[in-house]
Formats: C-alpha cells, sequence, structure tokens
C-alpha cells in the first residue's frame, strides 16, 4: 500500500531539523531559492495587509452592498429578499472607476505576454516536457506543467459534456443573469493564460527538480498535513489576492472575469493574463513548493483542485454564483471569508434548484 512507511514521527522531526539546518548553507542572495522566497514573502505580506485591512473597512468591495449582509438582523435580511436590491452589472466598469493605462488592456497584454512567453523559451531552450515513456513511468516522467493542462481540461470537457447531454441539470442552479461572452473567445483566452503561465510553473518546478523522497513523506498523517497545507497556502493567498482585485484601482484588471455572470467549467480560468499568473496560479504553486510535497501528492492536489474549480463554476456551487451576480463577496472557498465578513448567503428567491 502506499502509505505503508517505518517511519515514526520522531524520524519526521529529525528530518525536518537536518532540513532547517541545513537551510542557511543553501541560501545566498543570488540563488534561485532567495528569488522564490522572496516572492512568497511579498505575497504573504501583500495578503496579510490585504486581510487586516478589511477589519477597518467591512466587506471591501467597491462594487455591491451585499457585504452589509452580515451585520443585518434577521427582519431586515427578511425585508431585503423580499425586495432584492438591483445590483449593477459586475462585467461593466463604473465610470468613476480608474484604469490602469496599458496594462488593462487584456488584448495588448495577450499579445505582449504571449511573445514574452515564447522567447524566453526559445532562447533559455525550456520547453514543456509531453514525453511520456510508459505508463509504469508515468508519475516519474509527467511534467507538473503539463498534467495541469491534462486536470483542467479533461475536467472542462467532463463537465462541457455533460451540460450538453442534461445529464446533471437536476442539480444545477438556475441563472440569474445568461449573459455569456464569445464561448471560442472564452477558449482562447484560457489557452492563452495557461501559456503565459508556464515561466512561472517552470521557474518553481524545472525538469530537473528533485522532488524529496523520503520514507516520511510515505506515510498518511504527513501526507494528509502536507495537503492541508498547501490547502491553507491557496486559500489564504487567493483570498487576499481575488479580493484586492476587487479594489476600486485593480477592478479594471478583474472584470474580464465577471464578463460570466452565469459561467461555465473552462470560464474558470476565463480572465486578464495577469491575474491568472498571479492570482490562480501563484498561490497553489506556491503551497505545493514550500511544503514540499512529493511528486504523487502534487499530482494528487492538481487533480483535485482542477476538478472543483471547474465544478464551481458550472453552476453547481450557490456560493460562487452568488459572488457572479452580485459582483462581490464569497472571494475564496469559505474559511477566510467567515473570518473576515465576506462571507454571502445565496438568496433563496435567486438560486432555486431546477429539481424544485
Amino acid at each position: 500500500m502506499i502509505y505503508q512507511s517505518t517511519c515514526s514521527f520522531v524520524d519526521l522531526i529529525q528530518e525536518e531539523k537536518r532540513i532547517f539546518i541545513q537551510f542557511p548553507k543553501r541560501f545566498s542572495f543570488t540563488s534561485t531559492l532567495y528569488k522564490k522566497n522572496i516572492l512568497l514573502s511579498s505575497m504573504m505580506i501583500l495578503g496579510i495587509i490585504t486581510c487586516f485591512s478589511s477589519l477597518t473597512a467591512h466587506g471591501g468591495n467597491p462594487i455591491d452592498s451585499l457585504s452589509t449582509q452580515a451585520s443585518m438582523t434577521q427582519k431586515e435580511l427578511s425585508k431585503q429578499q423580499k425586495n432584492p436590491p438591483k445590483f449593477p452589472r459586475p462585467n461593466r466598469l463604473p465610470k468613476n472607476y480608474p484604469v490602469i493605462p496599458l496594462v488593462s488592456n487584456r488584448i495588448l497584454a495577450d499579445v505582449v505576454l504571449v511573445s514574452a512567453t515564447i522567447a524566453w523559451m526559445y532562447f533559455s531552450k525550456k520547453w514543456p516536457n509531453f514525453q511520456i515513456n510508459s505508463w509504469e513511468t508515468f508519475v516519474e516522467d509527467i511534467d507538473i506543467y503539463v498534467f495541469h493542462l491534462i486536470t483542467f481540461w479533461g475536467s472542462s470537457i467532463f463537465f462541457v459534456i455533460t451540460d450538453y447531454f442534461q445529464l446533471f441539470d437536476k442539480y444545477k442552479l438556475n441563472s440569474m443573469q445568461p449573459s455569456p461572452p464569445s464561448t471560442v473567445g472564452t477558449l482562447v483566452q484560457v489557452m492563452i493564460n495557461q501559456l503565459v503561465s508556464y515561466p512561472l510553473i517552470s521557474f518553481f518546478f524545472p525538469k530537473d527538480y528533485d522532488f524529496p523522497k523520503n520514507e516520511c513523506d510515505n506515510t498518511w498523517y504527513v501526507s494528509f498535513l502536507r495537503l492541508f497545507g498547501i490547502y491553507l497556502a491557496n486559500e489564504v493567498l487567493f483570498y487576499a489576492l481575488h479580493r484586492l482585485l476587487h479594489n476600486k484601482r485593480l477592478y479594471c484588471l478583474h472584470k474580464v472575469h465577471h464578463e460570466w455572470t452565469t459561467p461555465i467549467g473552462p470560464a474558470a480560468f476565463y480572465c486578464h493574463p495577469l491575474e491568472h499568473i498571479f492570482v490562480n496560479i501563484a498561490p497553489s504553486v506556491l503551497g505545493m513548493y514550500y511544503t514540499r510535497s512529493s511528486k504523487k501528492l502534487l499530482l494528487l492536489w492538481l487533480t483535485i483542485s482542477m476538478f472543483h474549480t471547474n465544478f464551481t463554476h458550472s453552476n453547481f456551487n450557490a456560493r460562487h454564483e452568488e459572488h457572479h451576480q452580485v459582483g462581490g463577496g464569497n472571494y475564496s472557498g469559505g474559511l477566510m471569508d467567515r473570518l473576515f465578513g465576506t462571507y454571502l448567503e445565496p438568496d433563496p428567491r435567486y438560486y432555486k434548484r431546477n429539481s424544485q
């Protein structure tokens, strides 16, 4: 079995202590390790500032007024549900919102980042590795970036097929504002985003990356702790960065993703390319890297997270639908939303199951 091991808890502590002691010897201001730690530290500081600033600015969303829902009495909440307010369309930028010159132009950003990515791959000779020698060595051969593509598109195709044949329609939520942009345009943008995210993934997990291999990694409790660590890093960083994008000054970047008020699976990665790199990919990659997880564990995490991402954007998750319909609140998986007062319960008048 995969979790059979002779590793004890004492062995685990000794292994972590050995790595901690050796860490300064491998650390220098010119090393790749230093650059990776600077990136993580910057994102964590940004996340802490964003989260704690919400304690003084309750809700933190410049578009919707539902962030005050948490402080409402039951009587006030019932009154609002009987006469729901009219929310501004989240995919349209209000006139008083600033636009970042050049950067907020998605087409220009696509051209610049795609060109830069291709040039970087050509001159550095770092191309995605699609070669698999055999199914027996699949785990050792598969590239993290390639597996990320396989799991995302595999999950997307699954949910698109279920939509086409209406297999799970009785479990889906009724659409409030079905105003989708071009499906072809969405797929093209998603593929562009996945291309330009390759340098970041390759930076942390290059072809010659030495995945941790010791006896303790095969114990169930260590595997659970590492998976929980990845989840926690992703939850905290994604919440902070996603909420930051709903700031008045940065929403010009995030409004692309909100063009889908009732999204579909592949639309999970439909966004501005800079948002995809730093908000969708970076939190998960940093969590996977700094937990020092084995490759099997990383592949398991990617499978779970890509399926969950497509599931959430396929009109099954009422909390996420509320975020897209309203344009704010419910910024992450739920844990951080409850801690910082941005958790929104979906209005039952908006969301009645098709089975009813």
